[in-house]
């Protein structure tokens, strides 16, 4: 018997300095912090406003960059930076489409060409761009009834010259209201609605067609409510990002849910690799930045750098960090911690687009 005593003392004894042992090398040897993720290569952010361009970036105040023609700064409404950063598209939705390709801040504005009489009489709608490669813009453009349009996708390209081409691709009269142009330029989202009747709830329905004219599939469906106002996708076009009445629904172009978030809200913005969406999601004064990793579904969020109404999301074009523009201030959010730098203020205009520093619209 006290032999055994003997044995199990000299095992607590044991297994005690192995303990201690530990705790004595986890003090010495702390776990080192995590390096901090690398800051974004060099960016601009282009924004119109008062009928001008300007640009802000990392360490530098914003700055004038060039004045929109007097001829068309009265009737341009929206704008937008090639994501290589090396045009930008300004639109006119003033009776009707009508848009110009700008290839420098200076530059003579080349008029876009306007879809032939052979897809049919317009006056022309805006409806959506895709910047294609992230170089080519590709338009959606709408005429006639707004349940049942014509539609037109426009491919221009810009020539030697200057002039601007146009490639068409009419899909005829639609079933319903086209939402938004695939990034690739080679599907559409088309939202058909059906009003209660009789027993029978109101019914949405958002269809994908390919401008192959493949057969359409469902990607989204609802009962009752207020149909959805927009879709948006991601680059590769394999998931996409519903904003409806009842909050956000991201979710795979076959119909599959990733996230339905009920306090969801834009502005939304997918990365340029596709592999992570941010959004947001909260109440006014209150609003918190989510980032879903959509290979693991994984959603992390943190708090929007301040209370104002949240206006743009973007990211860099090396996704190492976010643009968000809240109020009049644009921000520089990292993804991973939500560490926030103030980047410039006295937005008060629209975001045209990021590019990376070194180009024409982005000196």
């Amino acid at each position: 018997m006290p032999g055994l005593i003997g044995l199990l003392l000299l095992f607590v004894l044991a297994i005690g300095g192995a303990v201690a042992f530990s705790v004595y090398l986890l003090r010495a040897n702390p776990t080192p912090a995590l390096p901090a993720a690398p800051s974004p290569a060099p960016f601009r952010v282009v924004f119109h406003q008062g009928g001008e361009l300007w640009l802000a970036g990392p360490a530098a105040s914003p700055r004038h960059l060039a004045l929109v023609p007097a001829g068309i700064a009265p009737r341009v409404t929206a704008m937008s930076l090639a994501p290589d950063g090396r045009h930008v598209l300004m639109i006119s939705e003033v009776g009707g489409f009508h848009g110009w390709l700008l290839a420098a801040p200076n530059a003579t504005p080349e008029p876009l060409p306007m879809p032939p009489r052979a897809v049919g009489p317009g006056p022309w709608r805006y409806i959506a761009i895709s910047w294609r490669n992230g170089r080519t813009p590709c338009v959606l453009l709408a005429a006639g009834a707004v349940a049942g349009p014509r539609a037109v996708v426009a491919r221009f390209v810009a020539g030697s010259g200057g002039a601007v081409s146009a490639d068409w691709t009419a899909l005829g009269v639609l079933a319903g209201q086209p939402l938004s142009l695939a990034p690739l330029a080679d599907q559409i989202a088309i939202l058909e609605t059906d009003p209660a009747a009789a027993d029978f709830a109101a019914q949405s329905a958002i269809r994908l067609q390919r401008l192959d004219g493949s057969q359409p599939r469902v990607a989204w469906h609802a009962v009752g409510g207020t149909p959805p106002a927009a879709l948006l996708w991601a680059p590769d076009g394999g998931t996409v990002a519903v904003v409806g009445e009842h909050g956000l629904a991201i979710q795979k172009s076959s119909g599959r849910p990733v996230r339905v978030v009920s306090d969801g809200i834009p502005p939304i913005s997918f990365s340029r690799q596709g592999d992570s969406v941010a959004y947001l999601s909260g109440r006014p004064g209150a609003w918190r930045i989510h980032v879903l990793r959509l290979h693991g579904e994984y959603d992390h969020d943190f708090a929007a750098p301040d209370a104002h109404p949240p206006r743009w999301l973007g990211w860099t074009p090396d996704e190492r960090a976010l643009v968000y523009l809240s109020g009049t201030t644009l921000w520089v959010v990292a993804p991973d911690t939500g560490a926030a730098t103030r980047l410039a203020g006295g937005v008060s205009g629209q975001i045209a687009g990021i590019g990376p520093a070194g180009t024409a619209f982005t000196p």
